[in-house]
């Protein structure tokens, strides 16, 4: 459940800490409120992380196949690629991980009442068209695309500087 969701889309007299809002849903929702959204932020994660990763490791082995060891310039543009089609890919996950945990701040008669992400994939689709699955994806990409560059780019960076200069005994997964 992402706590962040519930205090941005907080009306009138909603808690306005995270632990008024875990003890909020647990009022309204039953423990059960505590997982809403879970669905669609597994599938947003695995969507996004399989892309991005898998993109990034298979381009950065071919550049060094290609020119040796990539510079770290090279590391930041494939890890911006990488980050920004997984951004793309992970979006529905993001559209629906909002939708369902705003469903319990709006009114009864204008709930989406998805069971799951796959439900609201199928309904967003039928109901708005597929266009739906990427209404925001240019801002949403770009995040992802800084994101994976800092996160991705400079571990490589930070791993090969600690074995050049700690020596090839120093091991990292």
């Amino acid at each position: 459940m992402s706590f962040q969701i519930r205090l941005q889309m907080r009306n009138g007299n909603a808690p306005k800490t995270l632990s008024g809002i875990f003890i909020d849903i647990i009022k309204t929702d039953g423990v059960h409120g505590l997982y809403t959204g879970l669905s669609a932020s597994l599938l947003r994660q695995v969507t996004y992380s399989t892309v991005r990763f898998s993109i990034y490791e298979d381009l950065k082995m071919r550049l060094d196949r290609s020119a040796g060891d990539p510079s770290f310039l090279h590391l930041i543009t494939i890890a911006a690629l990488s980050g920004f089609a997984g951004g793309v890919v992970g979006n529905i996950g993001d559209i629906l991980n909002v939708r369902m945990q705003r469903d319990a701040t709006l009114p009864v008669m204008k709930r989406r009442n998805y069971k799951h992400a796959f439900v609201g994939m199928v309904r967003m689709a039928r109901e708005e068209g597929m266009r739906s699955w990427f209404r925001g994806v240019l801002p949403t990409s770009t995040r992802a695309a800084f994101m994976t560059a800092s996160q991705l780019a400079s571990y490589d960076e930070t791993k090969r500087l600690v074995h050049k200069y700690m020596g090839s005994s120093w091991h990292t997964s």
